[in-house]
């Protein structure tokens, strides 16, 4: 299924990393499009793998209890407060949630900085929860169909205050005042979810039989684990000889030009083959505690892990830049191997 906003409530321990939830949906109708082996986040980035529900093998629906095994970390899914704040999505289909669907308007625009093609504008959305998950990155369309990237939005008094925006195609147009739509783009394709929308019909892409979108085409490439233990997603790897990948440490043993990959898939299981991101431009979500706008790099001491502090480095100590944090939950991935610090 494309990635789709859920309600978590009543979140409950079974024991032995197993997991139920009682989840709603947005919309709601997507609730019947569950499969077994579909992920559920939950607002701090804990992914977990869908065992069974209420009902099966028929359709799961509204409101639904759905059980779960642990993916990232073997504690208790965080219930929702007040948004539909946690995503449930096909593994492989879809990694970028298509978190804001909402119509509405624009006003006040001005330009912020010309150089840059960004404005400065103030947003009105007819759906309030939809568009309280807006990040930076997500886009704006005007009533021409122009394109604008989100770069600034407060953090805490969200629209209500103004936000900037900036160009995507820049040619210098400033956007119109009147109706525009707010949503996040998916990769290579801007498909949007909602209503209002007849690029392309909703309809046609629910079903994940009827619609795929293959990001892994583009992005990964299949390597077999000999860590010698399971290695997870977003976990940091290396490889280590031709088709092989072990967890990655930011030390001497990472010559120049080795290929420095993310997992891709949930789980990878030690001589088992499975998906690496190894290519530029991938937004990923399901990391924890990010500054947003900052270098994010390989840990020096924990192989597969990340850090943002680079206290402690000296010359001659290897750094890999792995991107940028887009948001506390969210990697822009753009590797840089830099030789020594």
């Amino acid at each position: 299924m494309l990635s789709t906003s859920v309600y978590i409530y009543n979140s409950t321990s079974s024991g032995g990393g197993s997991y139920s939830s009682t989840l709603y949906w947005s919309p709601s109708a997507q609730a019947d499009y569950l499969a077994i082996g579909d992920i559920l986040e939950d607002s701090t980035g804990n992914q977990y793998m869908v065992t069974t529900w209420v009902g099966y093998p028929s359709d799961n629906s509204e409101g639904n209890t759905v059980t779960m095994n642990y993916v990232t970390t073997d504690t208790l899914p965080t219930d929702s407060i007040a948004v539909y704040d946690g995503f449930v999505f096909t593994p492989d289909q879809e990694q970028i949630a298509p978190r804001v669907q909402t119509d509405g308007s624009i006003a006040a625009i001005s330009v912020y900085s010309g150089t840059d093609y960004e404005y400065t504008a103030t947003g009105s959305w007819n759906n309030s929860i939809e568009s309280n998950k807006a990040l930076v990155g997500d886009q704006v369309m005007d009533k021409n169909g122009k394109v604008y990237e989100i770069t600034f939005i407060d953090g805490s008094s969200r629209f209500s205050v103004p936000f900037r925006m900036k160009e995507v195609e820049e040619i210098g147009i400033i956007a119109p005042e009147g109706l525009a739509t707010l949503f996040s783009p998916t990769r290579h394709i801007y498909l949007f979810q909602g209503t209002n929308i007849n690029v392309l019909a909703e309809t046609s892409v629910r079903n994940r039989d009827n619609y795929i979108l293959d990001n892994l085409q583009d992005h990964t490439n299949e390597y077999t684990n000999i860590e010698g233990v399971n290695i997870t997603r977003n976990q940091i790897v290396f490889e280590s000889s031709a088709g092989n990948v072990q967890l990655a440490r930011a030390d001497d043993t990472l010559g120049l030009g080795v290929m420095i990959g993310v997992v891709w898939d949930s789980i990878i299981t030690n001589g088992v083959v499975g998906n690496i991101v190894v290519k530029p431009g991938v937004r990923l979500k399901g990391f924890t505690n990010l500054i947003p706008t900052q270098p994010v790099y390989l840990s020096k001491t924990t192989a597969g892990s990340i850090q943002q502090d680079t206290t402690g480095y000296v010359v001659g100590d290897h750094q890999i830049l792995l991107g940028t944090a887009l948001s506390s939950t969210e990697l822009l991935y753009n590797p840089e191997y830099k030789i020594e610090y």
